[in-house]
């Protein structure tokens, strides 16, 4: 293509020509270049840039590089803007005009061609990338096409080779082989198949672009809706690249090829301007494009590039962001005298361009756009010849120095580049605050994953903070979340006590996380079915160490339970779910109702629940709350008398107080103790008022005679007042353990040491010896206490003598196990000691046996037949094993705390002739069965 640049020269920055008017031109220069004349849409008002044209003498040359430099030198960076220095012309002025509406000839299409590529390559430069680089895609894909040579090619298969030619240019060409690449070194045939799959994209958006009009996508959609070249023709994109391609664009019209050529130009200059919500730099660039052209002609192009450039603009009615600035002898596009008289009216003086020369033009805009004349988008201004004089040039000199240095405008707060990262910072700030809430009202962590919320399997698990307590259901995997808020008010000694047992809280939680997925992954392998169990408890630390210890044991009895039940060939595999009711079970029914009857009605799997250790209105509710959603229940501990009567699917493991209470009276006659007791509850609590006054009674019918007294409510006065005990009387505490140590405490402080009463405490009082530290802190006070279950007083079951044996040494040697982190499958040879603190209150085998209980029911549905084990089928099983013998699975379970018989009326749901067992603790703090 030709090229008409002149040499630039090499003699040091240009100086700016001394001129009645510099100082107005350069203001507005200054006015122009600033983008705040901005309009949005074609429509708007007065819309666009002029073309400033200064019609200048002769030697007058350096005008238009001396201001480049004031361009270059702009505050705080240069102007975006281009310069092209054009070889003058060195034809007569009058052959111009003659021909000034002359076609445009074929030659002056390379011409363009040529100042389009040069204009192009400089905004496209490092020098004018401040407000990032201007990109010319369109521009480029056109110059390339028109240097694409298909003459070898037939004509069948040129549209063939030059969509593979367009493939090869295209970006998403270099991002399929990069994935082609990858392919080779594939380490398995499936990574092989995805990156062959992956390398398909990039051929496929590729044909996207080449046979849809999508949005958004490239400029080949552009190309297709663009004015020129009747680009309809022959009707698709590669059709009307291949009237591009060379030895076939010049036999289009050549006015209508540099039309196109402009046309990409400015299309993508409007690109480069555009704003979009996720692209700021639009809005960055605060000055227009602004294309220094010098001496402009006929001959070199210039005058055809500013005659097209209007056209344009009249013709597609679209705005663009160019502001040309030329410099010519004539005035441009009729290459005339500025006093010739079709043009006199439009020429503006030097001295009053950037007053009444622009704002004319502003004028009189709207009316020349919808009259598409010939100079709509012309600015002229004549520039005089230099001042002479010394004291004339010294006072423009003055002027010009008075002159503001060019400045940019600076960007709208909004669209600064410290906006997305201040952005960013304000959108994390807000993310962290509305995770760190959502992650409190969910019981999560800081920094945890949201979906840890609802536990590794979500479906099944939901947890909630409740009035500062964490509670709900869990998998165990976040059991933590239950039990690592400390209580207010805790002291140092009651926080160094409960920290070994949530230590190995965490442990057995982390076990039964383990063993449901252990289930989930045997199930998938084997197809066996899978039942979930729900134990829900009070985990909420709230008693301290006491509470802590007793569902530390339950969990752990629960785990060998499961791990018994899956370790069968052939039966159902078991999952277990860990539901927290808040302390005292105060948030009990809203956990009931909202979570865990939820996650019953979205699984089936879900056949019972087993749990709920304390005796207590709120766990009287929760036990409704749970039948009226159709779950069976099977406590482990409870035995307040009246319990049944709440809910017909309720179970229970443990005897009633009743059984405890003559099981009292029965040892009281065999330590010859019949002449009275002493009673003392405390008052509240549902389970001491029962039991209490079921001792009341039982004495009174098997020893007629004898008194009874209630002590005191307050523990340490009820113990002071138990010294006054006669040597054949009983002192009987039917409190809660959690207060056994003030009673202990009232005795210490008002009993002889050598003749304490005889105190036997009630089942309750098992969590106080479980807690070894409680235990020894008063020693020298012998008692008895009794328990539904009898543990290991030593580490090593093997060392307890008689009372463990058969399913219960079993049991504790698989309890052993687990407590010790290792896995039940692969048990060492010999049963291991128990490490740590031993727990003498039986609650891991009293809730082994009420998790069998639903666990063989579902084991008999499982070998009869075609019913489905539910929630619903087993508990009709559990009733059915009242009445019905089966040979594989009697209806008296033989379990780790001794025979389990329902009876054979369907209304009894508590154990016949449950054992209760009295244990001695003597003055060492020595745990021992009579």
């Amino acid at each position: 293509m030709s090229r008409t640049l002149a040499p630039l020269k090499d003699d040091g920055p240009p100086s700016l020509p001394l001129f009645h008017g510099v100082v107005q031109v350069l203001e507005l220069i200054r006015a122009l270049y600033g983008r705040r004349h901005e309009r949005t849409s074609s429509s708007d008002s007065g819309g666009g840039l002029p073309m400033l044209c200064l019609v200048r003498p002769r030697e007058l040359e350096d005008l238009l590089p001396a201001i480049g430099e004031r361009l270059k030198s702009a505050e705080p960076h240069r102007v975006p803007h281009a310069y092209i220095r054009l070889e003058p012309s060195t034809a007569d002025p009058g052959d111009g005009d003659r021909a000034a509406q002359t076609p445009l000839p074929p030659p002056e299409v390379d011409t363009i061609r040529g100042l389009l590529a040069d204009i192009a390559e400089q905004l496209n430069g490092p020098l004018n990338a401040q407000a990032g680089r201007m990109r010319f895609p369109r521009l480029s894909l056109a110059l390339w096409l028109m240097r694409q040579d298909l003459s070898g090619t037939e004509i069948p298969r040129r549209e063939a080779e030059l969509r593979k030619r367009l493939w090869r240019r295209d970006p998403a060409q270099r991002i399929a082989e990069l994935i082609n690449t990858g392919t080779a070194d594939a380490p398995d045939r499936t990574v092989w198949s995805v990156l062959k799959v992956l390398a398909l994209v990039p051929w496929l958006w590729f044909q996207l672009k080449m046979h849809w009009r999508l949005p958004l996508i490239g400029g080949y959609r552009w190309f297709r809706r663009q004015s020129y070249l009747a680009p309809e023709v022959p009707g698709n994109f590669l059709g009307f690249a291949e009237r591009l391609t060379e030895n076939e664009w010049n036999k289009e019209v050549p006015e209508q090829v540099a039309k196109f050529l402009i046309n990409t130009l400015l299309e993508d200059l409007r690109g480069s301007y555009r704003r979009f919500p996720w692209r700021l730099r639009g809005k960055w660039r605060t000055t227009y494009t602004t294309v220094l052209l010098d001496n402009v002609t006929r001959s070199n192009g210039g005058y055809a590039l500013l005659k097209l450039v209007n056209d344009i603009r009249n013709e597609t009615g679209l705005v663009d962001p160019l502001l040309l600035i030329t410099t010519s002898s004539l005035v441009p596009p009729h290459a005339v005298e500025p006093t010739v008289d079709n043009v006199q009216d439009v020429v503006s003086q030097a001295h009053e361009a950037d007053e009444q020369g622009y704002r004319a033009w502003r004028h009189k805009l709207d009316a020349a756009r919808r009259a598409r004349t010939d100079m709509t988008w012309y600015l002229p201004v004549e520039i005089p010849p230099a001042a002479t004089g010394d004291s004339r040039k010294s006072e423009i000199r003055r002027h010009l120095a008075a002159a503001d240095k060019y400045t940019l405008p600076p960007p709208p707060w909004w669209s600064r580049r410290t906006l997305p990262v201040t952005l960013l910072l304000g959108l994390a700030g807000v993310g962290i605050y509305v995770y760190s809430s959502l992650s409190v009202g969910y019981c999560g962590i800081l920094f945890q994953p949201p979906w840890y919320w609802l536990g590794a399997a979500p479906g099944l698990t939901s947890m909630e903070n409740k009035a500062g307590e964490c509670v709900g259901v869990t998998d165990g995997t976040f059991l933590a979340e239950f039990i690592d808020d400390a209580p207010p008010g805790q002291t140092q000694q009651a926080a160094q006590e409960a920290d070994p047992i949530l230590t190995g809280l965490r442990a057995i939680g982390d076990t039964i996380s383990r063993q449901n997925q252990a289930a989930l992954d045997k199930a998938a392998e084997t197809g066996r079915p899978v039942l979930t169990l729900v134990y829900l408890g009070d985990l909420s630390p709230g008693a301290g160490a006491f509470n802590l210890s007793a569902q530390h044991e339950t969990l752990a009895g629960i785990a060998v339970a499961q791990y018994d039940q899956n370790f069968e060939p052939n039966t159902p595999l078991a999952r277990v779910l860990i539901a927290n009711g808040g302390k005292d079970m105060g948030h009990g029914v809203e956990v009931v109702d909202q979570q865990i009857a939820e996650l019953a009605k979205r699984d089936p799997s879900i056949i019972g629940v087993i749990g709920l250790n304390y005796s207590r209105e709120e766990t009287f509710e929760v036990i409704e709350r749970l039948g009226a959603a159709g779950l069976p229940t099977v406590a482990s501990t409870l035995s307040y008398d009246n319990i049944p009567e709440r809910s017909p699917l309720y179970f229970q493991v443990s005897p009633q107080n009743l059984t405890q209470a003559r099981r009292a009276v029965e040892f009281a006659g065999e330590q010859g103790r019949t002449a009275g007791v002493k009673i003392y509850s405390d008052g509240v609590d549902p389970y001491s008022r029962n039991l209490g006054s079921d001792v009341e009674n039982e004495f009174r019918r098997v020893h007629p005679g004898a008194t009874v007294q209630w002590l005191n409510e307050d523990p340490h006065t009820a113990g002071r007042e138990a010294c006054k005990t006669g040597q054949d009387e009983l002192v009987y505490y039917a409190g809660r353990g959690t207060e056994f140590r003030e009673f202990l405490d009232g005795v210490g402080s008002g009993c002889p040491t050598d003749v304490p009463p005889m105190i036997l405490g009630s089942d309750d009082v098992a969590s106080h010896v479980a807690n070894r530290a409680a235990r020894f802190a008063k020693i020298g006070i012998p008692y008895y206490y009794q328990s539904f279950a009898v543990a290991p007083s030593t580490p090593d079951p093997n060392d307890s003598g008689e009372t463990v044996v058969g399913p219960a040494l079993d049991f504790y040697c698989t309890l052993n196990i687990i407590i010790a982190g290792h896995d039940p499958a692969m048990p060492p040879d010999e049963c291991p000691p128990r490490e740590g603190n031993l727990s003498l209150d039986g609650h891991a085998a009293l809730a082994h046996d009420a998790a069998s209980v639903l666990l063989r029911a579902a084991n008999q549905l499982d070998r009869g037949g075609p019913i489905p084990i539910t929630a619903g089928t087993v508990w009709r099983q559990i009733n059915a094993n009242q009445h019905q013998t089966d040979v594989d699975l009697p209806s008296k379970y033989g379990l780790v705390t001794g025979q389990i018989d329902f009876g054979s009326d369907t209304n009894n749901r508590v154990p016949k002739d449950k054992s209760v067992w009295t244990l001695h603790v003597d003055q060492a703090g020595q745990v021992s069965v009579p």
